[in-house]
Protein backbone atom coordinates (compact mmCIF):
# COMPACT_ATOMS: atom_id res chain seq x y z
CA UNK A 1 0.00 0.00 0.00
CA UNK A 2 1.09 3.55 -0.71
CA UNK A 3 1.34 5.72 2.40
CA UNK A 4 -0.53 9.01 2.15
CA UNK A 5 1.68 12.06 1.69
CA UNK A 6 1.44 15.03 4.00
CA UNK A 7 -0.39 18.13 2.77
CA UNK A 8 2.78 20.19 2.99
CA UNK A 9 4.63 17.68 0.78
CA UNK A 10 1.88 17.82 -1.83
CA UNK A 11 1.72 21.64 -1.79
CA UNK A 12 5.50 21.86 -2.28
CA UNK A 13 5.41 19.29 -5.08
CA UNK A 14 2.58 21.15 -6.81
CA UNK A 15 4.50 24.43 -6.66
CA UNK A 16 7.49 22.79 -8.34
CA UNK A 17 5.35 21.14 -11.01
CA UNK A 18 3.62 24.44 -11.78
CA UNK A 19 7.04 26.10 -12.10
CA UNK A 20 8.14 23.42 -14.56
CA UNK A 21 4.98 23.71 -16.65
CA UNK A 22 5.28 27.49 -16.85
CA UNK A 23 8.97 27.21 -17.75
CA UNK A 24 8.17 24.79 -20.56
CA UNK A 25 9.89 21.91 -18.78
CA UNK A 26 8.43 18.41 -18.90
CA UNK A 27 8.02 16.89 -15.43
CA UNK A 28 8.78 13.23 -14.93
CA UNK A 29 5.99 10.67 -14.66
CA UNK A 30 7.10 9.95 -11.09
CA UNK A 31 6.80 13.64 -10.17
CA UNK A 32 3.24 13.76 -11.48
CA UNK A 33 2.28 10.40 -9.96
CA UNK A 34 3.50 11.55 -6.53
CA UNK A 35 0.92 14.34 -6.59
CA UNK A 36 -1.84 12.55 -8.49
CA UNK A 37 -1.92 9.69 -5.98
CA UNK A 38 -2.69 11.99 -3.05
CA UNK A 39 -6.12 12.54 -1.54
CA UNK A 40 -5.46 16.29 -1.35
CA UNK A 41 -5.09 16.45 -5.13
CA UNK A 42 -8.24 14.37 -5.66
CA UNK A 43 -10.17 16.69 -3.36
CA UNK A 44 -9.01 19.58 -5.53
CA UNK A 45 -9.97 17.72 -8.69
CA UNK A 46 -13.51 17.70 -7.33
CA UNK A 47 -13.59 21.26 -6.00
CA UNK A 48 -10.32 23.14 -6.58
CA UNK A 49 -9.21 25.84 -4.18
CA UNK A 50 -7.21 28.88 -5.30
CA UNK A 51 -3.89 27.61 -3.90
CA UNK A 52 -1.08 25.64 -5.56
CA UNK A 53 -2.89 22.29 -5.41
CA UNK A 54 -6.00 23.77 -7.01
CA UNK A 55 -3.87 25.44 -9.68
CA UNK A 56 -2.12 22.15 -10.46
CA UNK A 57 -5.49 20.36 -10.61
CA UNK A 58 -6.63 22.99 -13.11
CA UNK A 59 -3.52 22.40 -15.27
CA UNK A 60 -3.96 18.63 -15.24
CA UNK A 61 -7.67 18.78 -16.06
CA UNK A 62 -6.89 21.10 -18.96
CA UNK A 63 -4.31 18.66 -20.32
CA UNK A 64 -6.48 15.57 -19.88
CA UNK A 65 -9.98 16.82 -20.62
CA UNK A 66 -10.02 19.09 -23.66
CA UNK A 67 -10.48 16.47 -26.39
CA UNK A 68 -12.80 14.38 -24.26
CA UNK A 69 -14.92 17.44 -23.47
CA UNK A 70 -15.27 18.50 -27.11
CA UNK A 71 -16.24 15.01 -28.29
CA UNK A 72 -18.66 14.52 -25.41
CA UNK A 73 -20.37 17.85 -26.10
CA UNK A 74 -20.82 16.90 -29.75
CA UNK A 75 -22.28 13.53 -28.73
CA UNK A 76 -25.04 15.35 -26.83
CA UNK A 77 -26.53 16.30 -30.20
CA UNK A 78 -28.19 19.35 -28.65
CA UNK A 79 -30.44 21.33 -30.99
CA UNK A 80 -32.43 24.49 -31.34
CA UNK A 81 -35.12 24.77 -28.67
CA UNK A 82 -33.35 22.44 -26.23
CA UNK A 83 -32.64 23.12 -22.58
CA UNK A 84 -29.08 21.94 -21.91
CA UNK A 85 -27.26 21.47 -18.60
CA UNK A 86 -23.56 20.86 -18.02
CA UNK A 87 -22.55 19.69 -14.55
CA UNK A 88 -18.94 20.39 -13.60
CA UNK A 89 -18.06 22.98 -16.24
CA UNK A 90 -14.42 23.27 -15.12
CA UNK A 91 -12.10 26.25 -15.30
CA UNK A 92 -11.26 25.75 -18.97
CA UNK A 93 -14.91 25.11 -19.93
CA UNK A 94 -13.97 23.12 -23.04
CA UNK A 95 -17.39 21.47 -23.41
CA UNK A 96 -19.20 24.73 -22.70
CA UNK A 97 -17.30 26.38 -25.56
CA UNK A 98 -18.83 23.80 -27.90
CA UNK A 99 -22.32 24.05 -26.41
CA UNK A 100 -22.29 27.83 -26.82
CA UNK A 101 -21.85 27.36 -30.57
CA UNK A 102 -25.32 25.79 -30.83
CA UNK A 103 -27.81 28.37 -32.04
CA UNK A 104 -31.30 28.75 -30.68
CA UNK A 105 -31.06 26.87 -27.39
CA UNK A 106 -33.93 27.58 -25.03
CA UNK A 107 -31.63 27.54 -22.00
CA UNK A 108 -27.96 26.73 -21.46
CA UNK A 109 -27.08 26.14 -17.82
CA UNK A 110 -23.71 25.41 -16.25
CA UNK A 111 -23.09 24.18 -12.71
CA UNK A 112 -19.62 24.51 -11.18
CA UNK A 113 -19.20 24.12 -7.42
CA UNK A 114 -15.64 25.50 -7.30
CA UNK A 115 -15.67 29.21 -6.47
CA UNK A 116 -12.32 29.80 -8.17
CA UNK A 117 -13.42 27.96 -11.31
CA UNK A 118 -16.68 29.93 -11.48
CA UNK A 119 -14.69 33.16 -11.38
CA UNK A 120 -12.67 32.00 -14.38
CA UNK A 121 -15.79 30.90 -16.24
CA UNK A 122 -17.50 34.23 -15.56
CA UNK A 123 -14.46 36.08 -16.91
CA UNK A 124 -14.26 33.86 -20.00
CA UNK A 125 -17.95 34.08 -20.88
CA UNK A 126 -18.83 37.48 -19.45
CA UNK A 127 -20.79 38.64 -22.50
CA UNK A 128 -22.71 35.36 -22.82
CA UNK A 129 -23.67 35.45 -19.14
CA UNK A 130 -24.67 39.12 -19.33
CA UNK A 131 -26.89 38.41 -22.35
CA UNK A 132 -28.42 35.35 -20.59
CA UNK A 133 -27.09 33.03 -23.29
CA UNK A 134 -25.44 31.15 -20.43
CA UNK A 135 -26.61 30.74 -16.84
CA UNK A 136 -23.95 29.78 -14.30
CA UNK A 137 -24.57 28.41 -10.81
CA UNK A 138 -22.60 27.03 -7.88
CA UNK A 139 -25.50 24.82 -6.77
CA UNK A 140 -24.91 21.20 -5.78
CA UNK A 141 -26.63 19.19 -8.52
CA UNK A 142 -28.14 16.91 -5.86
CA UNK A 143 -30.91 19.52 -5.55
CA UNK A 144 -31.63 21.70 -8.58
CA UNK A 145 -35.15 22.85 -7.73
CA UNK A 146 -33.99 26.46 -7.59
CA UNK A 147 -32.77 26.14 -11.19
CA UNK A 148 -35.28 23.69 -12.64
CA UNK A 149 -38.49 23.98 -10.69
CA UNK A 150 -40.46 21.83 -13.10
CA UNK A 151 -39.92 18.12 -13.57
CA UNK A 152 -39.21 16.74 -17.06
CA UNK A 153 -37.78 20.04 -18.28
CA UNK A 154 -34.20 19.33 -19.48
CA UNK A 155 -33.33 17.90 -22.89
CA UNK A 156 -29.59 17.26 -22.52
CA UNK A 157 -27.30 16.83 -19.50
CA UNK A 158 -23.54 16.48 -19.80
CA UNK A 159 -21.06 15.66 -17.04
CA UNK A 160 -17.41 15.13 -18.03
CA UNK A 161 -15.30 13.30 -15.40
CA UNK A 162 -17.81 14.21 -12.71
CA UNK A 163 -19.65 11.00 -11.80
CA UNK A 164 -16.65 9.73 -9.79
CA UNK A 165 -17.28 12.40 -7.16
CA UNK A 166 -21.09 12.18 -6.74
CA UNK A 167 -21.73 10.74 -3.30
CA UNK A 168 -24.17 9.25 -2.58
CA UNK A 169 -24.62 8.60 -6.29
CA UNK A 170 -28.27 7.56 -5.99
CA UNK A 171 -29.28 10.97 -4.60
CA UNK A 172 -27.78 12.72 -7.63
CA UNK A 173 -29.28 10.23 -10.07
CA UNK A 174 -32.76 10.74 -8.64
CA UNK A 175 -32.49 14.49 -9.20
CA UNK A 176 -31.19 13.97 -12.73
CA UNK A 177 -34.09 11.61 -13.35
CA UNK A 178 -36.53 14.23 -12.06
CA UNK A 179 -35.42 17.00 -14.40
CA UNK A 180 -34.75 14.96 -17.57
CA UNK A 181 -37.45 14.83 -20.23
CA UNK A 182 -38.85 11.35 -20.85
CA UNK A 183 -38.20 9.54 -24.15
CA UNK A 184 -36.34 12.38 -25.90
CA UNK A 185 -34.00 13.48 -23.09
CA UNK A 186 -30.40 12.30 -22.90
CA UNK A 187 -27.73 12.32 -20.19
CA UNK A 188 -24.07 11.68 -21.01
CA UNK A 189 -21.72 10.76 -18.18
CA UNK A 190 -18.31 10.99 -19.85
CA UNK A 191 -15.61 8.99 -18.06
CA UNK A 192 -12.03 7.78 -18.42
CA UNK A 193 -11.47 4.03 -17.93
CA UNK A 194 -8.19 4.71 -16.12
CA UNK A 195 -10.33 5.69 -13.12
CA UNK A 196 -11.49 2.08 -12.83
CA UNK A 197 -7.89 1.18 -12.03
CA UNK A 198 -7.82 3.44 -8.98
CA UNK A 199 -6.26 1.57 -6.06
CA UNK A 200 -8.37 0.98 -2.96
CA UNK A 201 -6.36 3.31 -0.74
CA UNK A 202 -6.96 6.20 -3.16
CA UNK A 203 -10.74 5.98 -3.28
CA UNK A 204 -11.63 8.32 -0.41
CA UNK A 205 -12.48 11.07 -2.91
CA UNK A 206 -13.30 9.02 -6.01
CA UNK A 207 -16.53 7.54 -4.69
CA UNK A 208 -17.55 5.86 -7.95
CA UNK A 209 -14.92 4.08 -10.03
CA UNK A 210 -16.71 0.93 -11.22
CA UNK A 211 -18.59 1.79 -14.42
CA UNK A 212 -20.68 -1.39 -14.37
CA UNK A 213 -21.81 -0.55 -10.84
CA UNK A 214 -22.61 3.02 -11.93
CA UNK A 215 -24.76 1.72 -14.77
CA UNK A 216 -26.54 -0.68 -12.41
CA UNK A 217 -27.39 2.17 -10.04
CA UNK A 218 -28.68 4.23 -12.96
CA UNK A 219 -30.99 1.42 -13.98
CA UNK A 220 -32.27 0.99 -10.41
CA UNK A 221 -33.27 4.65 -10.38
CA UNK A 222 -35.24 4.05 -13.58
CA UNK A 223 -32.91 5.03 -16.42
CA UNK A 224 -32.25 3.01 -19.54
CA UNK A 225 -28.43 2.89 -19.82
CA UNK A 226 -25.86 2.03 -22.45
CA UNK A 227 -22.08 2.43 -22.59
CA UNK A 228 -20.29 3.70 -25.70
CA UNK A 229 -16.52 3.25 -25.76
CA UNK A 230 -14.45 5.69 -27.84
CA UNK A 231 -10.73 5.91 -28.55
CA UNK A 232 -9.44 9.43 -29.14
CA UNK A 233 -5.77 8.62 -29.67
CA UNK A 234 -2.89 6.24 -29.21
CA UNK A 235 -2.59 6.33 -25.42
CA UNK A 236 -5.52 4.33 -23.95
CA UNK A 237 -4.83 5.61 -20.41
CA UNK A 238 -5.57 9.16 -21.53
CA UNK A 239 -7.35 8.89 -24.86
CA UNK A 240 -9.96 6.19 -24.23
CA UNK A 241 -13.31 7.34 -22.86
CA UNK A 242 -16.61 5.77 -21.90
CA UNK A 243 -19.90 7.55 -22.51
CA UNK A 244 -22.54 6.25 -20.14
CA UNK A 245 -25.75 7.31 -21.90
CA UNK A 246 -28.96 7.53 -19.90
CA UNK A 247 -32.51 7.94 -21.13
CA UNK A 248 -35.76 8.16 -19.23
CA UNK A 249 -38.48 5.79 -20.44
CA UNK A 250 -42.02 6.97 -21.02
CA UNK A 251 -43.72 8.03 -17.82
Amino acid sequence: MTSEKSDSEIVSACKELIRKFKAGEEPTQDDVEFVMSSNLLKQNMRCPDDGPVGEFADIMMAKLNWKQSQVSAAKCNAKQGHTVLEIGVGAQAFAMEELLKIEGLKRLVGIEISDSFRQKIRAKFASQIQSSQLELYGTDSKDMKAIFRDDNSVDRILAVNVVYFLDPLEAYLKELYRVLKPQTGLIILSCKPIVEKTEDERRSVFANTDFAAIEAKCRRVGFAAENEKISLGENPLVDDIHLIKLMKPTL
